[in-house]
């Protein structure tokens, strides 16, 4: 009965080797000054660096303002907003993952490997090119044997990977309260009706003479005169 190491593809004792160095996380920070241009439900619009931007931000970003959270309906025109965004990038390079287990050949067919493991029948297919280590030497599935006593390992390549992430926060300070709107003019009191003028008197025409006048007192009275005369000689 043969003593043989073996290396093929055969579940076993899970041991990681990393092929190259552990993962890199890389972060970079970017801060920038804006001002609000307005603001309809999540969409804000604000201007940088002489542009305005528009941007659609999540219904739960919340804006710093004195200290407390506020939802960005709260923001205002004009209202300066102070921009931090995180960028934190993670490297994962590939890795090789390498299994050791030990068991006992059964029987092989083809390129089907047939073992015992822990008191267990496990059957494996083994990929035509792949060698073994017996006595020292490599060999291929058809040199081994039933009873051969063997130690699989296998190497699985992890390819490697990134991640990004992105964070954003904002701050402001609170908007100026508006100026107090000035007081309505308060209209002055109506003036008490002046009493109505008098009529002036009514006068004669300057125009008029009082000879006339004159002459018709005279005329009635010769009128009188004449009058008596006549009734003395009536009498």
């Amino acid at each position: 009965m043969f003593k043989a190491k073996l290396v093929c593809l055969v579940i076993g004792l899970l041991l990681v080797v990393p092929a190259g160095v552990l993962a890199q996380t890389s972060t970079t920070v970017q801060s920038a000054e804006v001002e609000i241009v307005y603001v309809t439900g999540n969409t804000v619009a604000f201007l940088l660096n002489g542009e305005v931007w528009e941007r659609q931000v999540p219904a739960d970003f919340r804006v710093m303002v004195a200290g407390k959270p506020v939802p960005v309906s709260a923001l205002v025109p004009g209202q300066k907003v102070m921009l931090e965004k995180t960028t934190t990038t993670t490297v994962v390079p590939p890795s090789e993952v390498i299994k050791i287990r030990d068991g006992v050949v059964l029987n092989v067919v083809a390129h089907t490997l047939h073992y015992r493991e822990n008191g267990e029948p496990k059957t494996v297919v083994v990929p035509a090119d792949f060698k073994f280590i017996k006595d020292g030497k490599p060999v291929g599935l058809s040199e081994l044997r039933a009873g051969d006593a063997v130690t699989a390992t296998v190497v699985t390549e992890k390819a490697g990977y990134a991640t990004t992430t992105t964070e954003v926060k904002a701050a402001a300070k609170a908007p100026k309260a508006p100026a107090p709107a000035p007081a309505p003019a308060v209209a002055p009191a109506p003036a008490a009706a002046a009493a109505p003028a008098a009529a002036p008197a009514a006068t004669l025409p300057k125009t008029a003479s009082p000879f006339p006048l004159l002459g018709m007192v005279g005329g009635l009275l010769l009128l009188l005169g004449a009058g008596l005369a006549l009734a003395r000689r009536l009498l």
